[in-house]
């Protein structure tokens, strides 16, 4: 735990128009870390920050909370795929915790832009996806309400490329973390299976921690909106 290559996915919450909205990313450590509480709180707040810088303004960032995953002290079930062991951190969002986009009413809480991760890797596994919601209404086209406005694609590009420069590869500013495409899949070596027409989470091949994971080498923000239910645990770009 809090140990080199450990690697952490951290959940953030916001409340927007009485619907609950969750980004999930992953963290590998570069070292050993001390005052876990408060480097995770950061990671949180540069997320929200990230995130927020186009989202309206009745948007409302809640908590987050950061669960080891993979890495020291980490076993997954080969009967179960249950984990157990590692640690997790949780907190509440501090600093301005609304959109800051203010300029309209909230759009469908459905809508999303999709943010694609890639590793330089091929692979599903190896590339990675995460949504943001709470879009306001003018954030798309007038022409075309299936993509994002040019303004919203700069702005939120622009925040993207902040916040991984600050976290890429190795070569992050951030001396603690640097971001992840992290597979369950290959961590654990269980994936869904239909057992009498129900879907199963089955053992199927050994786990492999140390190669689960691969560091993000690009994100783009993606110009086409996409429905919420494209959220699917394992889905690619």
């Amino acid at each position: 735990m809090l140990s080199l290559n450990d690697v952490y996915e951290v959940a953030c919450s916001q409340q927007v128009g009485g619907s609950t909205i969750l980004n999930v990313l992953h963290f590998r450590l570069r070292g050993t870390l001390t005052t876990p509480q408060t480097k995770f709180q950061t990671v949180a707040n540069d997320i929200k920050e990230m995130i927020r810088a186009k989202q309206a303004a009745a948007t409302t960032w809640t908590s987050w909370r950061a669960t080891q995953v993979s890495g020291a002290g980490i076993t997954y079930d080969n009967t179960t795929c249950r984990r157990s062991g590692g640690d997790f951190y949780e907190g509440n969002f501090t600093g301005t915790l609304t959109g800051a986009d203010v300029s309209g009413a909230t759009g469908p809480s459905y809508e999303a832009v999709v943010v694609a991760l890639k590793s330089g890797v091929s692979g599903r596994s190896k590339r990675g996806q995460f949504f943001i919601g709470g879009l306001d209404a003018n954030a798309l086209k007038s022409t075309n309400r299936n993509e994002l406005a040019d303004s919203y694609v700069t702005a939120w590009q622009a925040a993207v490329d902040t916040f991984y420069a600050k976290y890429f590869n190795t070569l992050g500013t951030d001396p603690d973390f640097s971001a992840v495409i992290w597979s369950r899949f290959i961590a654990s070596g269980c994936k869904y299976t239909f057992v009498n027409n129900k879907r199963v989470l089955t053992h199927v091949q050994a786990g492999d921690q140390a190669n689960s994971w691969v560091h993000v080498t690009s994100a783009t923000v993606r110009r086409v909106i996409a429905p919420m239910n494209r959220r699917k645990q394992g889905r690619g770009v």
